[in-house]
């Protein structure tokens, strides 16, 4: 996405994530993620993600609203100035996409183009996610299932590729080089996204969550 390679054990920060808007008023936003990383030779980096299940308009004007508060936070002063620097951010949409439109910000004559980048779950395969290790997208890619997992509980063919479809998610973080503690959090969030996808499916639900949760224990 932001075309950055980092070492594996590269210091990685969770930063603030509530920001005010409205003191006065208590209105404030809460980031999805917000967090620097840090290369072994010293060159740190903020990021900034969200997720969004469904389509959303605003999500461009939101953003801005996001990066603009944690600049803010993040900003640096010297005697002379106070340099305000926007994280690099994205959205990832869980189900379809809503256009991005460009913010344009306009001081006198100079005009500065915001678009944060995006990514689209139903783009990758489970191949792209073992092939590039992208192992945070495997509980995410549920949402490109919901399709067959409706179909649970329908024929026993139905029911037969569910089941092999979650023990192959399974059996890609089992078999990953993540460490212990990383892959553990990673199947309590594929279970909790498996879950909510399946609430509707008192007998999938049951399935799905006999098999990630011995998994995560």
């Amino acid at each position: 996405i932001f075309k950055a390679d980092y070492e594996l054990d590269a210091e990685v920060t969770l930063l603030h994530n509530e920001f005010f808007l409205d003191f006065a008023r208590g209105e404030k936003i809460i980031t999805d993620a917000h967090f620097k990383i840090t290369s072994k030779r010293g060159k740190s980096t903020v990021y900034h993600l969200e997720s969004q299940s469904n389509t959303d308009s605003s999500m461009s004007l939101r953003m801005a609203e996001y990066d603009l508060a944690i600049g803010m936070h993040n900003r640096i002063e010297t005697d002379e100035e106070i340099i305000i620097k926007l994280p690099k951010s994205s959205v990832l949409w869980l189900r379809g996409a809503s256009p991005m439109k460009r913010i344009v910000f306009e001081l006198n004559k100079n005009r500065i183009a915001y678009t944060p980048t995006c990514i689209q779950m139903k783009t990758y395969t489970l191949d792209d996610i073992v092939k590039k290790k992208l192992y945070i997208l495997l509980p995410f890619y549920q949402f490109n299932l919901e399709e067959i997992y409706d179909k649970y509980g329908k024929s026993p063919e139905d029911n037969a590729r569910v089941i092999e479809l979650i023990n192959e998610m399974s059996d890609m973080l089992e078999n990953s080089d993540l460490k212990s503690f990383d892959m553990h959090a990673l199947f309590e969030i594929m279970l909790n996204v498996f879950s909510m996808l399946a609430k509707n499916n008192a007998k999938l639900k049951a399935e799905g969550e006999s098999i990630m949760g011995g998994r995560v224990m």
